[in-house]
C-alpha cells in the first residue's frame, strides 16, 4: 500500500494500479474521496462455442476501482441457483451443466460511488440433435415422384445423410427426391442427422412399400 499526502504524487513503473484521493476539511472535519471511473468493462466465455450439458464461466472485469457487480440476462437479474454459481464477489458467473434455456443476453454492471459501466455478451447454447423426424405423403404409387424430409432439432443446423437398406443415398440434404417411384423402392429409409459443434449423431428410420396401381378403364355402354 502506497500513500502520500499532499495534492500531487509521483509515481514509476512499478507502482501502477487503482489510486484514490482524500480531500479533508480541517474546519469543517469533513472528508471525500474520490475513485477512478469504470473503463475497459467486458465479459469473456471460457469457450466460444458453449454446448448443452458443459460448464462454462463468464467472467466480467474491467479497469477502475470496482465496488459492486450486478449480473442479468434479457433485462433481469440473474440470481444464483443449483445451476448458476458467482464467485470472486461476482466477478465469475458459472454455469455448471448448460441447457439450452440459458441461451440469451447476459448483461455485466459494474458500479463505485463515481460511475457505472454495463456490457452486453450473447451466449448461444448448442445442442442436439434431438427428435429426428422423416416425413412423407400417405399414400404411394408406382410412378409417382417422391420427397422425404428429414428434420431435427439442432443448434447449429444439422446436416443430413440418407441410408436405403443400410446403403449410402445421399448426403448433405434434408430432402431426399425419388423421381419416378417403383416397387424396387420399397424398403427401409434412415435419415442421420449431425451436429458439428455437438459431435452428436442422431437418426430415424421410415418404411416404405409402394403398391402397383393397375391402369383402369371405364368404358360406356353403347346405346341402341
Amino acid at each position: 500500500m502506497l500513500s502520500s499526502t499532499g495534492a500531487q504524487i509521483n509515481l514509476v513503473m512499478e507502482q501502477s494500479g487503482n489510486y484514490s484521493c482524500q480531500a479533508f476539511n480541517s474546519k469543517t472535519l469533513r472528508y471525500t474521496t474520490s475513485q477512478p471511473n469504470i473503463t475497459n468493462i467486458s465479459v469473456t466465455s471460457s469457450s466460444n462455442l458453449p454446448v448443452e450439458g458443459t460448464s462454462v464461466n463468464l467472467t466480467c472485469d474491467a479497469s477502475g476501482s470496482i465496488f459492486t457487480r450486478e449480473w442479468m440476462i434479457n433485462g433481469i437479474e440473474l440470481k444464483p441457483s443449483e445451476n448458476i454459481v458467482f464467485s470472486e464477489e461476482k466477478r465469475v458467473l458459472s454455469f455448471r451443466n448448460l441447457a439450452r434455456k440459458d441461451t440469451g443476453r447476459y448483461t455485466c454492471r459494474i458500479s463505485n460511488s463515481f460511475s457505472s459501466q454495463s456490457v452486453d455478451y450473447t451466449m448461444n447454447v448448442n445442442y442436439g440433435p434431438y427428435d429426428v423426424t422423416i416425413t412423407c405423403p400417405a399414400q404411394l404409387e408406382v410412378g409417382q415422384s417422391l420427397a422425404l424430409f428429414c428434420s431435427a432439432e439442432s443448434v447449429p443446423g444439422a446436416t443430413y445423410s440418407w441410408m436405403f437398406n443400410g446403403e449410402l443415398r445421399l448426403n448433405n440434404s434434408e430432402v431426399l427426391v425419388i423421381p419416378n417411384l417403383d416397387k424396387s423402392d420399397s424398403g427401409k429409409y434412415k435419415c442421420e442427422a449431425s451436429n458439428a459443434v455437438t459431435g452428436r449423431s442422431l437418426s430415424g428410420e421410415h418404411t416404405l412399400s409402394i403398391e402397383a396401381i393397375l391402369p383402369f378403364c371405364n368404358k360406356t355402354p353403347k346405346t341402341t
